[in-house]
């Protein structure tokens, strides 16, 4: 807006109006004309009898007000040719990114845990001070780490996440819980203790040091007073404990069983460690079959809950169907086929279990598992069958080699039926599969080659001279369309099935059941591939499990006083590098009396699973200094579930569901009476957030596929060349490990580039559920956008001032008008502002807040407002015009003259302050849902990339302080959308946009959204952190652009993009279709790219789509 200054003595002006800064000397007067960065003054000797008028004079060229309304004085002709310098701006500090990393962490650290206040603007302000407001709480958990020594970039994307996201909930002004912990349990560490001859509790708490430092250095905000680790007793007593009250409760017992057993590191392992290809998901080693005795949680009691329960939660959808498909609930029959052996006299039925009751009439073989009871009684006098059972488990898991047992046959149930066909009363061959997992039903399974891919494939491998017979077909048809492929989905029975041909499958399995039950030969039975959890490890570092062996008594649990049953120290056991586990050789530690009887008695030596410690952790976190309880049942009431948990999508079925059957079990206890309640339902985490894996830039020598070091490759050029061969390396994103050379060291990256730009970088390059592929190259587009943010800020400091609030600004009482205002310590005359005590000061037209401005301008479009302090136009058009009534010169400055220029200059003003603020509130908008859904943090970053953007195309230099002022509100609004992702960054620019230096009375009047409160800092540099995120102040709607972009094509093809006048919104129809049409023909870029090349007038149809948004001519 336009700021008028007069310099000398008092000034004339209308009762009740502002008094100007300085006053007005009839002797002599000044006229200081001030708008934004312009500001010229006239000096005019009130006795001066020789200066004539000007008005005959032609307007100078320039701007276009000057020509509309005819301008010759001298002082607004130089105001309106003004331009901003174009000389380079004043000298800058460099922005180094990791020496603010420093900076402010040292800050950040020396004022960790000081009470952030609250002062309410609206009254008394020594009497209203309160605690910050607390809307709610927040308990989000990044899945805590294995200290393994360091950090990689998946580590370093979680916890980036998980910290963006809980700095945003902060800054909404929830009371947030976000803790670490370490995994601190396991093989590794164990294996490490044998390699370098030291107790692995030595080198856990070491590398816990050093990743606790490489945390720190992210940026991130931790709740380090909850930090666990699940090595410390502290911490695996409540373990035992809750292991003592799973026993109590009948869901942790010991029992044999067939396990798959780790040669290399000599420890069990559940079927979930084993993956599709036989081997140890730690070692590598082929897993073996062996028959032990082990502990189970018997998880299988709350398989329906689980899988039930998934419906309800808001997690990604493929993760809920990968626990579903773990979980395997399969609904159909359980059906007994006879069995006949010639050499011996009683064989048992062999039960069955089928999803396909249909296609029983189909069936040509039967094949059972290694570990089924009829294989294993005739394993003990059939060598040949011995042999093929020791090569079994080294078969490949896609092996179709099967074992025909000798003189033993199998009878199909429906023989026995009259109708039934001679093909399916024929007597089937059995055999012994490797496909067959003897956890699935009972171990046997029916082939049924012409209706399942691997029965079909097993059959053609074993019987391949035999035809395959079809019993169920596609509607209408008796054969299936492809003779050699099985036919796989329900149909019609085919002619092979008898009496009933013809009928669907589903009505047929229903007929077919009633037969089986008829005859107690089947029954409707539903199956699961879920096993009770084995948690047994013969393994030292883990948590001991609180059972004590007595010859009397059993297994006897350890008294909870005696919790925690600690680990021995077996330092020689690591000194000389044994293997195995050496809690079997810690004979102080094994033999203990029986707490039943006192007799002597044995510890048990196995240790547990691992996923028991990450099943429970996230409860301890909000009760960690508990020493008597897992977590008292009131802060579990207050705090559980957690609201959001963040981790890789490799956990999503073992750890997830392991961690739902604790949470669902404690929930029934006492320690979380709330668990139990119909929105919760024992779940512990209400939304998961697993973001994809990290893949790293991978060079392979084309002609032999070896992987290459970076070393090998020739990076300066445009692109790589293999040094060696001069040959171009193959270019691809893979998982990152050692073995491919493609591992990044975050450290390295977050010292080079800091760690807000590491950060960014992360987020921008791909949505959260997304596999990221990482290229270090491309962190220069944040880091650019970061230098172009912090340049414009300077510049706009050194020019603007920002409204006076910075340190280089003095001090001083204004004598002429109540409250303060703001000088340039030279002494030279700059923009002036009046922080009063009460809005009322400035009149009923002051706008505390953007929206207010906009809404005034809106209401009252003839007197565009002035900036607080200032003196409005017409204030000046009214002095300026009493003036020259005195003199007889400049009649054009007169109001009729210079008032409809003002209005102009205000309009424009306010159509880029429109613009802007705008962009403003949309970023608002879309970051707001970007950020608390958590999936699409990549657009938060685009979105303040693009607000950025506006900032600096902004021409509010070259208007008034009210647009200034609004440019101010943007950028206080953008540094605060910033914070959570770049932290050190956003202090910074914080610091440089709102320090006022120590002294003075710092009043900010409002923020857009937060005009109720001012928030101040309990020291004297106030934190981004210490003020609210933005939130919408409701002027979206009302700012509606300008001007229309319109996307234009011709046969449905894009030919240019034009801009033209926002058609009013009561044109609909025909008119809003010519009013678009005369748009896109009087545009430039229309006439420049397509006119004299399309005649549109000639068009058959003109299509107009949202509004003018977009217009399509049918040519």
């Amino acid at each position: 807006m336009l700021a008028i200054r007069r310099q000398g003595g008092r000034s004339s002006l209308p009762p009740g109006r502002c008094r100007l800064p300085h006053q007005y000397n009839e002797k002599s007067s000044t006229i200081c004309l001030k708008y934004g960065s312009r500001s010229f003054k006239t000096h005019q000797p009130a006795n001066d009898s020789r200066t004539t008028p000007q008005s005959s004079k032609q307007p100078e060229s320039g701007h276009p007000l000057l020509k509309k309304y005819k301008i010759t004085h001298p002082a607004i002709t130089k105001y309106l040719n003004w331009k901003p310098s174009s000389s380079p701006p004043q000298s800058r500090p460099t922005l180094d990114l990791p020496a603010l990393d420093r900076k402010w962490g040292a800050v950040w650290e020396k004022n960790r845990g000081k009470t952030i206040r609250a002062e309410n603007i609206n009254g008394d302000f020594s009497q209203s001070e309160f605690v910050y407001n607390k809307k709610g709480l927040r308990y989000i958990v990044p899945m805590f780490p294995y200290p393994s020594g360091d950090l990689h970039l998946g580590h370093l994307r979680v916890y980036t996440i998980s910290d963006v996201i809980a700095r945003y909930w902060r800054l909404k002004g929830y009371d947030v819980i976000h803790p670490i912990g370490w995994d601190a349990f396991g093989l590794p560490a164990e294996n490490a203790a044998i390699e370098r001859g030291i107790d692995p509790a030595i080198w856990t708490y070491q590398n816990i040091e050093k990743m606790k430092g490489q945390l720190k250095s992210m940026n991130g905000e931790w709740d380090w007073d909850k930090e666990l680790a699940t090595c410390d007793p502290d911490f695996y007593k409540h373990t035992q404990t809750l292991f003592l009250l799973l026993h109590v409760n009948g869901l942790a017992y010991q029992a044999k069983s067939m396990v798959n057993y780790d040669p290399v590191d000599q420890t069990v392992l559940a079927n979930e460690q084993v993956d599709s290809d036989g081997k140890s998901w730690r070692s590598g080693a082929q897993v073996e079959k062996r028959m032990l005795k082990q502990w189970f949680f018997k998880i299988s009691d709350f398989r329906q809950e689980l899988l039930d329960d998934l419906d309800g939660l808001d997690w990604p959808e493929r993760i809920k169907s990968m626990q579903k498909n773990w979980l395997g609930k399969s609904e159909g029959a359980k059906i007994k086929f006879g069995i006949t052996a010639f050499k011996h006299k009683s064989i048992p039925d062999v039960e069955v279990f089928t999803t396909r009751p249909d296609t029983l009439y189909g069936v040509q073989y039967l094949a059972l598992a290694a570990t089924h009871p009829l294989v294993q009684t005739l394993a003990a006098e059939d060598t040949n069958l011995q042999t093929f059972l020791t090569e079994l488990p080294n078969m490949p898991p896609e092996s179709k080699m099967g074992y025909l047992l000798p003189d033993v046959r199998a009878t199909n149930p429906l023989a026995f039926e009259k109708a039934t066909p001679d093909a399916t009363k024929a007597s089937l061959p059995i055999y012994v599969a490797s496909y067959v997992l003897s956890d699935y039903g009972e171990g046997a399974v029916m082939g049924v080659p012409g209706h399942d891919t691997r029965d079909h494939a097993f059959w053609k491998c074993n019987r391949p001279d035999d035809p395959v017979r079809v019993v169920v077909a596609a509607p209408a048809q008796d054969v299936p369309a492809v003779p050699h492929v099985p036919f796989i989905q329900p149909g019609q029975l085919t002619s092979h099935s008898g009496p009933l041909a013809g009928l669907s499958s589903s009505k047929a399995a229903q007929e077919i059941l009633r037969i089986l039950t008829k005859h107690g030969r089947g029954e409707a039975a539903e199956t699961w591939r879920l096993r009770d959890w084995l948690i047994s490890r013969q393994r030292y570092w883990g948590t001991p499990i609180p059972i004590i062996h007595c010859s009397s008594c059993g297994a006897v649990p350890v008294p909870e006083e005696d919790l925690p049953v600690k680990l021995p120290q077996v330092s020689e056991h690591w000194a000389k590098g044994r293997s195995g586990n050496p809690l079997e050789s810690a004979h102080d530690w094994i033999n203990t009396p029986c707490p039943k009887c006192g007799q002597a008695a044995k510890r048990d030596t196995d240790t547990m699973d691992t996923f028991v410690d990450s099943s429970w952790y996230y409860m301890r976190y909000v009760d960690v200094n508990n020493e008597t309880m897992m977590i008292n049942p009131r802060i579990a009431n207050t705090h559980l579930p957690v609201d959001i948990y963040i981790g890789g999508v490799e956990h999503a079925i073992l750890h997830l569901l392991y961690a739902r059957f604790i949470s669902k079990f404690l929930a029934a206890t006492e320690l979380w009476p709330f668990g139990q309640l119909p929105m919760i339902r024992g779940e512990p985490f209400q939304t998961v957030l697993a973001q994809g894996m990290v893949h790293g830039k991978t060079y392979t020598d084309p002609s032999t596929g070896r992987f290459l070091k970076s070393a090998e490759v020739e990076l300066q050029k445009s692109s790589p060349i293999i040094t060696a061969t001069g040959q171009a390396p193959l270019v691809s994103f893979q998982k990152m490990s050692k073995s491919k050379y493609n591992g990044v060291d975050p450290s390295t990256c977050i010292s080079k580039y800091g760690a807000d730009a590491t950060r960014a970088h992360i987020l921008f390059q791909a949505p959260v559920s997304e596999v990221l592929e990482w290229d270090e190259n491309k962190i220069a587009g944040v880091t650019r956008w970061m230098r172009r943010l912090y340049d414009h800020l300077h510049e706009w400091r050194a020019e603007a001032g920002f409204l006076g609030l910075e340190c280089k600004f003095g001090f001083t009482r204004n004598t002429a008008a109540s409250g303060w205002r703001f000088i340039r310590s030279n002494g030279e005359m700059g923009m002036t502002r009046v922080l009063q005590d009460t809005p009322q000061a400035f009149g009923n037209r002051f706008a505390s807040t953007p929206k207010n401005y906009f809404i005034s301008f809106a209401i009252d479009d003839d007197k565009p407002l002035s900036h607080p302090g200032l003196v409005e136009p017409h204030q000046f058009v009214e002095s300026l015009r009493l003036e020259n009534a005195r003199k007889g010169n400049h009649p054009e400055t007169g109001r009729e003259v210079l008032y409809p220029l003002l209005m102009d200059l205000a309009k424009e003003g306010n159509r880029e302050s429109k613009k802007l603020w705008r962009a403003v509130q949309e970023t608002i908008r879309s970051t707001t849902a970007s950020y608390e859904s958590g999936h699409s943090l990549n657009t938060v970053v685009s979105d303040l990339m693009s607000l950025t953007n506006a900032m600096i195309d902004y021409p509010g230099g070259e208007l008034g302080p009210q647009d200034r002022w609004i440019h101010y509100h943007a950028a206080m609004n953008l540094v605060r959308m910033m914070a959570p992702i770049c932290p050190a960054f956003a202090e910074e620019c914080w610091h440089l946009i709102t320090y006022v230096r120590p002294g003075l009375k710092h009043r900010l009047w409002s923020f857009a959204g937060t005009s109720n409160f001012r928030l101040i800092s309990p020291f004297r540099e106030t934190s981004v952190f210490h003020y609210p995120y933005p939130t919408e102040d409701g002027t979206l709607e009302m700012l509606t652009p300008d001007t229309l972009k319109c996307s234009v094509q011709v046969n449905g093809k894009l030919r240019c993009v034009v801009e033209f006048d926002q058609p009013e919104s009561i044109l609909k129809g025909e008119a809003l279709e010519d009013w678009v049409v005369k748009g896109v023909l009087d545009s430039p870029e229309w006439k420049d790219k397509v006119g004299q090349k399309v005649n549109v007038r000639e068009a058959k149809k003109t299509i107009v789509v949202k509004g003018g948004k977009l217009v399509n001519f049918v040519m």
